[in-house]
């Protein structure tokens, strides 16, 4: 922050660009814990699709008759559905979180997407008649952009996480009453 001759303080540009970085590693960050719960879900999923044909699910065929299927039978057949659709969302809510995001609201000089969209002289030609209000405003506006970004991906993340934890619980009772 600068202060200005009435004292009153000021956001500078040079605090516009500690504010990226930080909000790119918080950006960073998330990407990390997606890429870890990724590898988690991969283990998880090893473990749960190893056996092949679930026994649940086997009970059920060797049957054959619905007057023998018992309401147990029933059960643990949703069980490891319930498993089955946990994990595999749990994977797609992660591998959404991933995505990366390429477009921009306005026409920035410091995003990946608009930069990557232009030509290198249209690009050296807009940039370097930025004057400093203007890369502020840019900075704060790739900023708020970020922010938005990070927010989609912790929303993806963190319900994946969840997921994830119901998987676990169901991956347990399945083991316990040999579902699986």
């Amino acid at each position: 922050m600068v202060q200005n001759n009435d004292n009153k303080q000021y956001f500078d540009k040079e605090d516009a660009y500690r504010t990226l970085e930080l909000t790119n590693s918080w950006v960073g960050n998330v990407d990390t814990k997606i890429s870890f719960a990724l590898a988690l879900v991969g283990v998880l999923s090893a473990f749960v699709f190893k056996g092949g044909l679930p026994s649940a699910f086997q009970t059920v065929i060797d049957k054959g008759n619905w007057s023998l299927i018992t309401g147990g039978d029933i059960i643990a057949v949703v069980i490891v559905v319930l498993l089955y659709l946990a994990s595999f969302s749990s994977l797609v809510l992660l591998l959404l979180g991933m995505i990366a995001r390429t477009k921009a609201k306005g026409d920035s000089i410091f995003f990946f997407g608009t930069i990557g969209a232009k030509k290198l002289e249209d690009y050296k030609s807009k940039i370097k008649g930025y004057e400093e209000e203007q890369i502020k405003d840019d900075l704060i506006e790739q900023i708020h952009t970020n922010s938005q970004i990070c927010k989609k991906k912790m929303w993806f993340y963190n319900k994946g996480i969840l997921l994830i934890l119901v998987t676990v619980i169901l991956w347990f009772i399945c083991m316990i009453f040999q579902l699986i």
